[in-house]
């Protein structure tokens, strides 16, 4: 059952005080933390993933998992260790499906979801000896075995744990310590237990197949549960299962924003996560007040989180108070999925100032909500109303994700409503055109006439536009014959299917529209972006050539904030792009396109790449690149911001220390005067260090 639905106990039964009863709720808190601390391991990124037993240890293997996940090029399969070292993931990676790496490293999945080195120097076998690529890891099979939080050729890091384990061992009087050569044996023997789980399962996989037909088979109105008009447990149970399924396609259905307002959430999000005010700031004065989406503050992810829980994570009472000042419908006290509100995040997390933050500023409204007696039937009740209007994700529409035309019939037979809506304004057709159920999607828009096409959502989107974002060219077939306006309809913020496509790396559906609706290259969104600028958005170097052989769109388009396609790209760290960019710019010097600023803040394309870490080593590559073609590196924003302010301003380490490097004080005009400046505007402890050990190397240089 879901967590949030099981009955709380009241704590405050017998309780005198409001400061004793708070104390018991949370003693609450952290023991449903540290029950639920092995559940929630994994739900920590923002695209799915799954453990695994093993990773696959030749090509044939690796495609064929890959096929298994329904992995492509722009979101290619990996398997690594997870941020802990606790277990092995494999996962559809957004990034695409290539990185490059040096040797000397293996990987794993850090942060919310990068693709990262781990230096394997300590290794007595099997550390790579030469450059690879991500995708060839299963070349390196010490670098996909893990034990004890290590990995099993790591010697020194096997040691130190079980050192630290035997230590607590008789500290609590226990004899139990472990000794790290013997973890071999025990591997051994856990491989033969899983073995014969896996053949168990096997059998009882099969059998359970069987049953499932048969059910199918007989089905009726009364047994199906699809048609009892509600979402009930079990149904709930199964949506959140699918949060982890084969591809991240439920990041934009489960969700109460629009598609095109995913991203400025994960944007807020990781602000949220890092605690960067700075950044937080300017993308709610830039992105949220103009466009007047306050309601992003309120809404939920596929986890139940509002961007209020993430920033309790992330330990800042600037970007909380930033939050409720702007949107004061925003509440602390809304629980995602597992029943936590930000006071949870905030003591799991342990942001102990944060944490004291809450409850002296904002501990009632807390201790309220522990005083309520949990009532069954006023639940039920609750989602019997929410699951008959619109807004849930209703039974009915697992149809369209799994393309069931059968079901279908028989809930039409039912006088089931075909055309009520998710929370983010999705309908039946909408989900089985993102999930690529061809079948289902032709019989809805040839035979289902009670199915609105023209219907759009908040944003301005119809079906056209979802089948762009997932390279679905077989829907726009569909709809081109008879209902060929929708393909030219353009979004609220004046997008087009074209642009979208080059936003998410469609190559097909951008083959497709150059082939068929030509009149799209010269469309401009309201903020001037054209194809080209969202292709050097979503990085895909091929769909970008494509669209300049057509002459319609020149490489040296601005937007109307000044921004090149350099500008473009080096935000989203997109490493290809930015190469074959800055190349062309440097073969015209006259056209003066590689040190250009922005005609709003005066940014070079070099200051983006500080504004965000993508954690690859991606903006050390291109500024390297950028030096290379001779950019002016030195050249400060029309406040004076230099590339390295804005590094340390966004907490972006790896960029930080990458400059403060001998090869960048001389060219960026670094002195020990300007780092002491520099080390006045952060609090950051990491970024301090960083700053006072180049300041170190700069005074012992005297």
């Amino acid at each position: 059952m879901v967590e949030f639905l099981k009955p709380k106990p009241n704590l405050l039964w017998n309780t005198k005080g409001s400061g004793r009863m708070f104390l018991l709720t949370i003693l609450l808190c952290l023991v449903r933390e540290a029950v639920s601390a092995k559940e929630e391991v994994l739900f920590d990124y923002t695209f799915p993933v799954h453990t695994t037993e093993r990773c696959p240890l030749n090509s044939s293997d690796w495609i064929a998992a890959s096929d298994r996940l329904h992995c492509n090029d722009t979101h290619g399969y990996h398997c690594v260790p997870d941020k802990t070292f606790s277990f092995l993931i494999e996962f559809c990676y957004p990034e695409g499906k290539r990185k490059r790496f040096q040797k000397g490293n293996c990987l794993e999945l850090a942060y919310t979801g990068i693709l990262n080195h781990v230096k394997c120097r300590n290794f007595t076998f099997g550390c790579p000896d030469e450059d690879y690529n991500s995708d060839e890891l299963y070349r390196y099979p010490a670098c996909l075995n893990i034990y004890e939080n290590c990995f099993t050729a790591d010697t020194h890091c096997l040691k130190m744990r079980c050192s630290r384990k035997e230590q607590r061992a008789l500290e609590q009087g226990r004899e139990d310590g472990c000794t790290y050569t013997g973890y071999i044996v025990g591997l051994c023997v856990i491989s033969v237990l899983c073995i014969s789980f896996f053949i168990v399962n096997i059998i009882l996989l099969y059998k359970n197949r069987q049953l499932i037909q048969k059910m199918k088979r007989n089905l009726s109105y009364e047994v199906n549960p699809l048609l009892g008009g509600r979402m009930n447990t079990a149904s709930e149970n199964k949506r959140l299962d699918h949060l982890n399924m084969e591809d991240d396609i439920g990041r934009y259905i489960f969700v109460d924003f629009t598609v095109e307002d995913a991203q400025l959430f994960d944007l807020l999000k990781r602000q949220c996560l890092n605690g960067v005010y700075v950044g937080f700031k300017y993308l709610v004065e830039s992105k949220v007040i103009p466009r007047k989406k306050n309601e992003i503050f309120h809404q939920h992810d596929a986890h139940g989180c509002t961007l209020l829980h993430y920033a309790a994570q992330g330990g800042s009472i600037t970007i909380i108070e930033k939050i409720l000042t702007t949107d004061p419908e925003a509440k602390l006290q809304n629980e995602s999925y597992r029943g936590q509100n930000a006071l949870h995040f905030a003591i799991k997390y342990k942001q102990k100032e944060l944490s004291e933050y809450l409850i002296t500023q904002h501990g009632k409204k807390f201790i309220k909500k522990s005083m309520v007696e949990f009532d069954h039937s006023k639940v039920k009740e609750d989602r019997k109303i929410a699951s008959n209007g619109t807004g849930e994700f209703e039974p009915f529409h697992w149809i369209a994700w799994n393309g069931d035309l059968r079901i279908l019939e028989v809930l039409k037979e039912a006088d089931v409503d075909l055309t009520r809506l998710t929370r983010n304004g999705l309908g039946i057709l909408d989900i089985a055109c993102m999930k690529k159920e061809n079948d289902f999607c032709r019989h809805v828009i040839e035979n289902e006439k009670q199915i609105n096409l023209e219907k759009v959502d908040s944003s301005g989107w119809n079906i056209s536009h979802y089948a762009a974002m997932s390279d679905n060219v077989e829907v726009l077939k569909l709809l081109k014959n008879k209902h060929e306006h929708l393909i030219k309809a353009k979004t609220h913020w004046n997008k087009t299917t074209l642009h979208i496509a080059c936003e998410y790396g469609c190559r097909s559906i951008v083959t497709y529209l150059i082939g068929h609706f030509q009149s799209l290259l010269k469309s401009k969104d309201d903020h001037g972006w054209n194809a080209a600028h969202y292709a050097a958005k979503g990085g895909n170097l091929e769909i970008l050539k494509e669209l300049l052989k057509t002459k319609r769109i020149e490489i040296d388009s601005l937007t109307e904030e000044g921004k090149t396609l350099l500008h473009i790209a080096c935000i989203h760290k997109q490493v290809e792009i930015c190469n074959f960019v800055a190349e062309r710019f440097s073969q015209d010097p006259n056209w003066g396109l590689l040190d250009l600023k922005t005609t709003n803040h005066g940014w070079t394309a070099a200051h983006y790449l500080g504004v965000e870490s993508k954690g690859d080593g991606s903006e050390a590559e291109i500024i390297d690149m950028l030096h290379e073609r001779k950019m002016k590196l030195s050249a400060t924003t029309n406040k004076g911001y230099s590339i390295l302010t804005i590094a340390i301003d966004h907490l972006n380490t790896r960029l930080t220390k990458h400059i403060l490097s001998n090869k960048y004080r001389a060219i960026l005009e670094i002195t020990e005067k300007s780092i002491r400046k520099d080390r006045e505007h952060t609090k950051n402890e990491q970024v301090l260090k960083i700053l006072d050990d180049a300041l170190s190397e700069i005074i012992s240089d005297k």
